[in-house]
């Protein structure tokens, strides 16, 4: 075995057995208010309605002293983290800890916690449509009046601010999507419009990933294409903990049926379950069976992309519009 072999060897050994992760998802609500016909909580056999205990997180943060390597704490993974009834303390205590804070919302409840979304580094929202009729489709029981509104309120408290939360939309395309109407609709109060495919979701059937696609949207999706390599990288550096406590392999495990530990031993859970350590391998060999069908292993070439949605040539070069090829 050559010299540079046995680096690799030695180095993709010490990753599994040995991960640093940089960043963890406290899962804090998995109850939303929305019901999105392409979200997995929709399709799942399994349903979950629950908020973490105070006392679990308290815990959680507890723990986090223990692992430095962690610089940035995520509030939601499946659920609405403003939902939580303890948001603003949460946020409030995260950030006396000097953690950088990443929130994924919807952010139709957003006007009763602005406060608090000031003390946050990144917003992540997710919103797919640009009008009543559209967005109220992807994004039932929400209303589209009251999201704009919201949005428009916080960019005008924050406009003449020195430090503000970096605003970032989620914009999951289909074959029916208007982009113009999108981008006129919501460009000018957020930093970036991040484009990228509505794929299907993916759940756990006979503890593998099996993709589920949702008849409704299934003739709007554009074609995927089979990536040569997976470089999905959160087992590795990503500890994700449920809202009952139980941690999850990543932000596309939401049923979670099989056992990586729980918050109680946090780092043992993610550096030592046997679960992990099989996917991990699975990963850097390559001979994937777990993750084989994972989302993460398909895209959509961005000249698809382009060539669905002719006014993105147009938005190549804009700082405030990036086009991926996977969501």
């Amino acid at each position: 075995m050559g010299i540079k072999k046995l680096i690799n060897k030695i180095k993709n050994k010490f990753i599994v057995y040995y991960p640093k992760p940089s960043d963890i998802i406290i899962d804090i609500s998995n109850i939303c208010n929305a019901q999105c016909p392409f979200c997995s909580r929709q399709l799942s056999e399994t349903k979950r309605n629950n908020l973490m205990e105070a006392s679990t997180f308290y815990s959680i943060m507890k723990q986090l002293e223990k692992i430095p390597s962690i610089k940035t704490i995520s509030l939601g993974a499946w659920g609405e983290p403003l939902a939580h009834p303890k948001f603003d303390e949460f946020v409030d205590y995260i950030k006396s800890k000097g953690y950088k804070i990443f929130i994924p919302t919807n952010f139709s409840l957003a006007n009763k916690h602005f406060n608090s979304l000031l003390k946050c580094d990144h917003i992540l929202i997710s919103i797919e449509g640009w009008d009543k009729e559209s967005y109220e489709y992807l994004r039932k029981n929400l209303s589209f009046e009251k999201t704009l509104q919201n949005i428009k309120d916080f960019d005008n408290i924050i406009k003449n601010l020195e430090q503000k939360p970096f605003r970032e939309i989620n914009f999951l395309v289909t074959k029916n999507s208007n982009v113009e109407k999108f981008f006129d609709c919501w460009k000018p109060f957020v930093d970036l419009i991040r484009v990228a495919p509505l794929l299907p979701l993916i759940t756990f059937k006979k503890d593998k990933f099996q993709f589920i696609v949702n008849t409704e949207l299934k003739n709007s999706m554009i074609c995927l294409n089979k990536l040569n390599k997976n470089t999905c990288m959160q087992p590795f550096n990503t500890i994700v903990v449920r809202a009952d406590g139980n941690l999850a392999l990543c932000c596309s495990d939401y049923d979670s049926t099989i056992d990586f530990g729980n918050y109680k031993n946090l780092k043992k859970s993610f550096c030592k379950n046997k679960n992990l350590l099989k996917i991990r391998k699975e990963l850097k060999s390559g001979n994937l069976n777990i993750c084989k069908n994972c989302f993460e292993n398909f895209n959509v070439d961005k000249s698809s992309i382009l060539n669905e949605f002719p006014i993105l040539q147009e938005s190549i070069n804009d700082k405030k519009v990036l086009i991926m090829e996977r969501r």
